[in-house]
């Protein structure tokens, strides 16, 4: 599956943020009847799939909060968290029309 030009958006869930010191949310998947904590980077990558998003665009974000970590470590990190979600159910993809 590729997922590098597609849209990315997360499936009607409840979810909110929770702020402990470090910003971090939970998620809460149907499905699965699971509750997840996400870690802050988990965290910004879940909350910009919830708009109209693609991986260029997600990485890009990530590189500007996190410019100590290389752009081919986001994008390996970010595909496998994404890829996950995929899997599981909770985000899909999406074709926008115009």
């Amino acid at each position: 599956m590729d997922i590098s030009k597609s849209y990315l958006r997360v499936k009607p869930t409840m979810w909110r943020w929770e702020d402990d010191g470090e910003r971090q949310y939970i998620v809460f998947i149907n499905r699965r009847k699971e509750l997840v904590l996400f870690n802050p980077v988990a965290s910004l990558i879940f909350a910009l799939c919830n708009t109209r998003t693609r991986l260029k665009d997600i990485l890009n974000t990530l590189s500007q909060k996190y410019p100590t970590i290389s752009m081919e470590r986001l994008e390996k990190d970010t595909k496998e968290f994404i890829t996950h979600m995929l899997k599981t159910g909770v985000m899909e993809i999406y074709n926008y029309r115009s």
